[in-house]
C-alpha cells in the first residue's frame, strides 16, 4: 500500500521531501519501516513541515541519492495495515470494484477515486461514459468486499 511519495531533496544530508498518502503520520516515525523502491528501508528520523513530512531514511546518505529518488512511492507490507471501522475501506479495497444499480443493472467498475473536501467521488467506468458516482450513504447503499460489488442509487441526472 503505498502511503507516500517523495517529491524531493531537503537539506545537504540526504534528507527527503515526503506527500503523505495517509492518515496515520506514525507510519513513519523513527524506526519504522517502509518500502522505498520495494527495499526496506528504515526511518531515522521524521518531522512535519505544513503538508510535507521530511525524513531521513537508512541508506540515504547525501542530496544526489535524495534527489534521485523523487517520484518513487513510499509502501508498506499488507500485514502493517490498521484494521478500519465498521464501513469504511481502504482505496485499494474500492478500486476494481464491480458497481451495480439497486436493479441490478451493471454500471462498470471503479477506476479511481477522487478525494474532494466534502467526500470522495468514485469514477465508474462503463459504456458509453464514465459515471462520477458521489460516496454518500444515500448513494453507495451496499458494498460487499467478498463479493466485489458496489450496489448504488444513482441520483437524479446520473442515468
Amino acid at each position: 500500500m503505498v502511503v507516500g511519495v517523495v517529491t524531493g531533496a531537503w537539506g545537504v544530508r540526504g534528507a527527503v521531501k515526503v506527500d503523505p498518502l495517509t492518515y496515520t503520520d506514525s507510519r513513519f516515525e523513527p524506526g519504522s519501516v517502509v518500502y522505498l523502491a520495494g527495499a526496506p528501508t528504515r526511518v531515522l528520523d521524521s518531522r512535519r513541515s505544513k503538508r510535507t513530512i521530511i525524513l531521513s531514511l537508512d541508506g540515504v546518505v547525501d542530496r544526489n541519492v535524495a534527489e534521485s529518488l523523487r517520484g518513487t512511492e513510499l509502501t508498506i507490507a499488507p500485514d502493517q495495515l490498521e484494521a478500519l471501522p465498521e464501513g469504511s475501506y481502504y482505496h485499494f479495497d474500492i478500486v476494481g470494484m464491480d458497481v451495480y444499480t439497486e436493479e441490478g443493472e451493471r454500471l462498470g467498475a471503479v477506476k479511481e477515486i477522487i478525494v474532494t473536501g466534502g467526500n470522495d467521488v468514485y469514477v465508474v467506468g462503463g459504456a458509453p461514459r464514465d459515471i462520477l458516482i458521489p460516496a454518500l450513504r444515500d448513494v453507495v447503499l451496499d458494498i460487499a468486499k467478498e463479493r466485489n460489488r458496489m450496489t448504488v442509487r444513482l441520483p437524479e441526472g446520473l442515468r
